[in-house]
C-alpha cells in the first residue's frame, strides 16, 4: 500500500477538503478515486468515484490541465503534501443529510397535524355547508391539541366548540384553554369522537401512564436501609 496525498476542490475552486493522505494498493488513478471516496463517504456521499476529476498537482489544476485518465499512474505523483494530487468534484458535494424531523416519524407528524374550519353561513345565519380554512394545529396526545389562539375568534369562548379537518375526516372539539398574550390555545377532542383506533391508543398511553405510577409509587413506598456506622 501507498500513501497518496491529495486535495479535493469543490466546483467553484474552493478548498473542499484539506490537504490529506489516503492508503492504495494500485497506483492508478481509478484506484486512487476510491480510495478517497472510502474515506470521505460522507462529505462525498452525493458524488460518484469515477466522476473525480484528478489532477498531478495544483499547478496542472490553476493552468487548467486536462485531468489525469483512470488508467494513468501515479508513481511519482502525490508523494509529499507540497506536491499533492488535486481532485476536483464535478457536482457539488454535501454531507449525508441530517432530519429535524426523521423520516420514520413523517407519517404520524401529518396525521396529527390539521385544519381549523369554519363554516359560510347565509344571510340568516345557517350554514351552507362550505367551510373555509382560518389555521392549523396540532394533537400532541389522542385527544387533546394545540393551536395558535389567534387562529380563533371571539366566539370560540373555552367550552365552545370548533371544528376541524382531520386527515380522513371532519371533527367537533372542545376549547378548553385560551391564552391571548402568548398566543395558544388548548383545544380537547372528546372520547364520543375517537375512532376505535385512537380509543386503542389512549388505552394504551393510559396503561403506560399506570406502569410508570406503580413503579415511582413501589420505589418511593420501599423502607430505606439504614447506613451503616
Amino acid at each position: 500500500m501507498t500513501r497518496k496525498w491529495f486535495q479535493v476542490k469543490d466546483e467553484d475552486g474552493g478548498d473542499l477538503i484539506s490537504a490529506d493522505a489516503a492508503s492504495v494498493g494500485i497506483e492508478d488513478v481509478a484506484a486512487f478515486r476510491d480510495a478517497v471516496k472510502d474515506k470521505y463517504t460522507n462529505i462525498l456521499a452525493t458524488v460518484d468515484a469515477p466522476d473525480f476529476k484528478v489532477f498531478a498537482n495544483g499547478a496542472a489544476y490553476d493552468a487548467k490541465q486536462e485531468p489525469l485518465q483512470s488508467s494513468a499512474s501515479l508513481l511519482d505523483l502525490g508523494k509529499d503534501e507540497a506536491n499533492a494530487l488535486i481532485v476536483a468534484v464535478t457536482q457539488r458535494a454535501e454531507t449525508a443529510p441530517t432530519y429535524f424531523i426523521l423520516p420514520e416519524t413523517r407519517v404520524k407528524v401529518a396525521k396529527a397535524v390539521f385544519g381549523i374550519v369554519e363554516e359560510d353561513k347565509d344571510h340568516n345565519g345557517v350554514g351552507v355547508g362550505v367551510f373555509q380554512g382560518v389555521g392549523i394545529g396540532v394533537f400532541f396526545s389522542a385527544t387533546l391539541a394545540v393551536t395558535c389562539d389567534h387562529n380563533l375568534t371571539e366566539q370560540d369562548t373555552v367550552g365552545s366548540s370548533v371544528t376541524l379537518a382531520l386527515k380522513e375526516e371532519m371533527a367537533n372539539v372542545e376549547v378548553v384553554a385560551r391564552n391571548a398574550e402568548l398566543d395558544f390555545a388548548i383545544l380537547e377532542r372528546r372520547l364520543a369522537h375517537l375512532r376505535i383506533k385512537d380509543i386503542h391508543e389512549l388505552e394504551e398511553m393510559i396503561v403506560e401512564m399506570l406502569k410508570i405510577e406503580e413503579r415511582t409509587t413501589t420505589r418511593d413506598s420501599t423502607p430505606s436501609r439504614p447506613r451503616a456506622r
